[in-house]
């Protein structure tokens, strides 16, 4: 899913808008979601399971507005912040190119990495 943004609006990748729901975000591609007051690759609420995820070049990669989200096997790389206030301690294998990647199970922080194409 690519952002193709002009102007200054809050933009959102995948996004979950209610506290009362279960939602699933799996297997996606999430990049370009920024703008100068905003951008979130994945934001969510509720109770929210990230598993497998890619969030690339966003203001924020991952960030939890409300409830609970759980994320395993998540890469969220070369964002403003790429994980963003508090994870599950459920939470595993997730990587992050800043500081940020939830320290729960395996966890890989200031990690590099190199995508093949990465302008395409």
């Amino acid at each position: 899913m690519k952002g193709i943004l002009s102007g200054t609006a809050e933009s959102i990748g995948i996004g979950v808008a209610t506290d009362n729901i279960v939602a699933k975000i799996y297997n996606n591609i999430v990049y370009d979601f920024i703008t100068s007051s905003g951008g979130r690759g994945i934001s969510a609420r509720g109770n929210t399971y990230a598993y497998n995820n890619a969030v690339y070049n966003c203001r924020t990669g991952i960030y939890r507005s409300n409830g609970t989200i759980i994320t395993k096997n998540n890469l969220s790389y070369n964002n403003i912040v790429d994980y963003s206030q508090t994870i599950s301690a459920s939470s595993t294998h997730n990587l992050s190119s800043d500081d940020t990647a939830p320290a729960y199970g395996t966890y890989y922080r200031n990690a590099t990495v190199d995508f093949a194409d990465a302008a395409n």
